[in-house]
C-alpha cells in the first residue's frame, strides 16, 4: 500500500469514527429524554378533597395494585390534606400505556367518588 493510499484511508477512517461519534452522541440525547419522560411524576387532581374510605376509592386502591404487580416499576402515592382527604394521586408509569390506564381508572373514581357526600368531617 502506497504512502497516499495510506493517507486515504486514514481519512476514510476518520470521516467513519466522526459519523460514528455523531450517532452515539445522538442516541444518548434520544436515550436521555426517553429516560426523563419515564422517571417524570404525573398528578391527577381530585375534584374535590376525597373520603379515603369512599368504595370507588377503594376500588381504585385494588386496581392500581393489579396494575403494580404486572408492572412492578409503577409508583403511586395518594396526597392527602391536613384532613386526611385525598386531593391528588401521584405515579411515575414506565410508559405511555401504563400511564393512561392508570390515568383512565383514577380519573373514573375520583369523578365517582366525588359524587358521595363527604364521609370525613370538614371540620
Amino acid at each position: 500500500m502506497s504512502g497516499a493510499e495510506k493517507e486515504t484511508l486514514e481519512w476514510y477512517l476518520l470521516d467513519f469514527l466522526a459519523a460514528l461519534e455523531e450517532s452515539a452522541r445522538a442516541a444518548k440525547e434520544k436515550l436521555q429524554k426517553i429516560l426523563e419522560a419515564r422517571l417524570a411524576w404525573h398528578e391527577i387532581p381530585a375534584p374535590r378533597p376525597l373520603d379515603p374510605q369512599d368504595r370507588a376509592i377503594n376500588w381504585l386502591k385494588r386496581r392500581l395494585m393489579e396494575i403494580q404487580s404486572k408492572h412492578p416499576e409503577l409508583k403511586t402515592e395518594f396526597v392527602t390534606d391536613g384532613k386526611g382527604h385525598i386531593t391528588s394521586l401521584r405515579f411515575q408509569a414506565p410508559d405511555g400505556e401504563v400511564r393512561d390506564d392508570v390515568e383512565s381508572v383514577t380519573r373514573w373514581a375520583f369523578e365517582k367518588a366525588s359524587m358521595r357526600p363527604q364521609q370525613v368531617s370538614e371540620g
